[in-house]
């Protein structure tokens, strides 16, 4: 078996390689600034802007950016607020309103909540949401009114509410343990 001579390249390189070269660099160069823009406004918030911007980096980035870029399209999706027609029922949109009450964006989250009740009628679970979002901004009365209606309708949310900590300020509240207290 013969070994195979090692490639040797020259030194000097063509007028024309030395084009090529430097079209490449400027090709790249321009990808890295686009890839930089898209970014800048993942971290300004513009989610679904940025979202755009990777897709269109993606088709000719190589493999090394390509992984960063789909990585980058991931959180972007995860950061993008669903359109209203994504929800398929009332659940989902039960969650994406806990998720913004997580993120402290309360007149959204409220929004979503009150639109459940719109949709449901008098949903327990939407009135669960509602006091949760009035625990969190320290409205005690709406928190333990809505608390109190949720319970009427569904006794679940009794033991849901004694141990969920969102309520944990209100522990020594006796209208509050009046309401979890087990009968």
């Amino acid at each position: 078996m013969r070994s195979k001579a090692p490639l040797v390249f020259s030194q000097k390189e063509s007028p024309a390689t030395g084009s090529k070269v430097r079209a490449a660099e400027r090709e790249i160069a321009k990808m890295m600034s686009r890839y930089e823009l898209a970014l800048n406004l993942l971290r300004k918030g513009k989610p679904t802007k940025a979202h755009e911007a990777f897709a269109e980096l993606l088709p000719d980035a190589p493999f090394h950016l390509a992984d960063r870029i789909r990585t980058y399209m991931v959180v972007c999706l995860r950061e993008s607020p669903p359109s209203r027609s994504v929800f398929q029922d009332c659940n989902e949109q039960f969650d994406y309103a806990i998720l913004l009450l997580n993120a402290q964006r309360y007149r959204e989250a409220r929004a979503e909540l009150e639109d459940i009740i719109r949709q449901e009628g008098r949903s327990a679970q939407a009135l669960y949401g509602l006091s949760l979002l009035s625990a969190f901004t320290g409205d005690t009365v709406k928190c333990l009114v809505r608390l109190e209606e949720a319970i009427g309708i569904d006794q679940a949310y009794k033991l849901k509410a004694l141990y969920d900590l969102a309520f944990e300020e209100l522990a020594g509240n006796p209208k509050f343990r009046e309401l979890v207290a087990p009968k």
